[in-house]
């Protein structure tokens, strides 16, 4: 009886574990897919940071679909990891956005740490976003 309950038990914890591990997984997608679930893609720069940092202040330089406000606040700690962009803390940082509007206003990256790309100074210009549209 007892080695029932020990099988039991080990089976339990080892289905719960799974369904956790699968719960939490947040697998890359196409930027054609990303742009479809997102509200907003834009390319932007960090202008602030606030509250430890959790939010990042980005202003958006080039609008590749839907309407920005004058200021983005950006979701960075949303409290669960897999969906943290583990970005956008440095101030002045340009990045490529694929944002979800939230209820409350504020912006989070569509699909985690996978909506959300560095840009290099140089590495884009508008020059090179015309006659591109992704909406």
């Amino acid at each position: 009886m007892e080695r029932v309950f020990s099988i039991s038990l080990v089976a339990a914890l080892l289905l719960g574990w799974l369904a956790t591990a699968m719960g939490d997984d947040y697998r890359d997608v196409s930027f054609d897919q990303k742009a479809r679930d997102a509200d907003l893609v834009i390319i932007g720069r960090v202008v602030s940071t606030e509250g430890g940092p959790q939010y990042a202040r980005v202003k958006a330089t080039t609008v590749l679909k839907g309407r920005t406000p004058e200021a983005i606040k950006f979701v960075v700690e949303t409290g669960i990891s897999e969906m943290d962009p583990y970005c956008c803390t440095e101030v002045g940082r340009s990045y490529l956005f694929f944002l979800h509007r939230l209820k409350n206003g504020a912006f989070e990256s569509v699909r985690g740490h996978f909506g959300v790309f560095p840009i290099r100074e140089g590495d884009c210009s508008d020059h090179s976003l015309q006659g591109r549209d992704v909406r």
